[in-house]
């Protein structure tokens, strides 16, 4: 199990479980990464996991204070970004992230 947390530097904190007999669970920082060069994180948005193996599953945005959000896809424990939008700066303050209805992936 992975934990995705922004920061209010420009990082976003990728943790891992380490103790599932704790009721609230204890995660350890396994990696830190530089998701917006010089602005602060100001949004998170996490897919749903599925057990289905959707594409999204290990997948992540972030919105910063650059006026940008971005995918990032976690892979065989190391996280590269994928796609970067502009929003002509426009804050993102909140990022939720669905399945559209009917699709597979």
């Amino acid at each position: 199990m992975e934990l995705y947390s922004g920061w209010w530097s420009e990082h976003v904190i990728r943790g891992s479980e380490y103790d599932a007999q704790i009721v609230f669970a204890q995660f350890e920082c396994v990696e830190q990464i530089a998701a917006h060069q010089e602005a602060s994180v100001s949004a998170l948005g996490v897919p749903p996991w599925s057990t289905s193996g959707r594409v999204l599953n290990g997948s992540f945005f972030s919105g910063g204070s650059d006026g940008s959000v971005r995918f990032w896809r976690s892979t065989n424990g190391k996280v590269e970004k994928v796609q970067a939008l502009d929003l002509k700066g426009k804050l993102p303050l909140d990022l939720a992230v669905a399945y559209l209805p009917g699709s597979n992936g």
